[in-house]
């Protein structure tokens, strides 16, 4: 609620870094053998394209929300 936002301080930003595990890094194995790799991401689209150079998977379309709701 709105009303909860009032009197705060900001204290600083927090990230956090969840590397893709290297079982993940075989998804480039099975594109290359021609099995066609979907990732599906609830991030945007830089955080989706860097997820797939990780997982060294080629990215060729990333298709968002917005592109999606059209």
């Amino acid at each position: 609620m709105l009303s909860d936002e009032v009197g705060l301080t900001f204290a600083g930003f927090a990230v956090f870094r969840d590397p893709p595990k290297a079982r993940q890094r075989g998804l480039a194995a099975l594109a290359a053998a021609g099995v066609d790799v979907k990732v599906l991401t609830g991030d945007n689209e830089q955080v989706a394209r860097h997820l797939c150079g990780e997982t060294r998977l080629r990215s060729t379309r990333v298709l968002t929300e917005r592109r999606l709701q059209r």
